[in-house]
This record gives structure tokens, C-alpha cells and sequence, in this order.
């Protein structure tokens, strides 16, 4: 988290790197929540990767992109993307539900500025 998304790594045997960060993620679905839906839809592009077992992929690599690699598997994050999942749900209901309850408010308005009638 912090690179470019097309970031390569080449992880050496025996080493080890940390991929993604619960405490980091948090902090920036804070950050995303003041910015919108946009913002937190954007986070699922950290909430994956691709590793390749044999040969990196990418600019600096004769091969570009992982599908021309032998093996590789894509790991998703399902938890970070179940919680962005309901976070994007709650925020597009709350949305909903107060387009409706402007709606209301100018249905009522309209409503008081018709013309009032008395039948003698």
C-alpha cells in the first residue's frame, strides 16, 4: 500500500513482505468516507494481487502482463471487500433515501402552493 498499483516485487526465498495493512485500510476507508462513493469504490483495487510463482510481469519485464505468465494465482481480500461492499450498500440507501425525502418536501411544497377552492 503506497505504490503504484503496477508495482512489481521480486520476494526472495526466505524473505517476507507484508501485502496489505488492516490499520492502513481503515484509515483510508476514513479518508474515503469524506470524499464520497467514488472514493471508497476505489479502494477494491488494493483489496487484490497477482502473484506469480516463476517470472515477473510488467514494464521493466520482457513479459507484460501476468496472463502470459505459466503460473499465477489473483488473492482478493474478502473481508476489506466485504466491508467496502457495505459501506458502498449503506451509503447508496442513505442517498436513496434522502433523494425520496426531498422529493417529499417538494411534493408538499407543490401541494401548498396550489390554489385553495371553496364549493358553496
Amino acid at each position: 500500500m503506497g505504490q503504484h498499483l503496477a508495482t512489481v516485487y521480486r520476494v526472495t526465498p526466505g524473505c517476507s513482505m507484508q501485502i496489505f495493512s488492516a490499520r492502513k485500510f481503515d484509515y483510508l476507508i476514513f479518508e474515503a468516507q469524506r470524499r464520497g462513493l467514488e472514493a471508497i469504490a476505489a479502494l477494491q483495487q488494493i483489496c487484490c494481487f497477482r502473484l506469480s510463482f516463476q517470472k515477473g510481469w510488467g514494464e521493466n519485464y520482457q513479459i507484460q502482463t501476468v496472463l502470459e505468465v505459466p503460473v499465477w494465482i489473483e488473492v482478493l481480500f474478502t473481508g476489506a471487500l466485504h466491508e467496502l461492499d457495505v459501506l458502498l450498500t449503506e451509503a447508496k440507501i442513505s442517498r436513496h433515501n434522502h433523494l425520496q425525502a426531498q422529493q417529499h418536501e417538494q411534493d408538499i411544497d407543490d401541494l401548498s402552493s396550489c390554489p385553495s377552492m371553496s364549493i358553496s
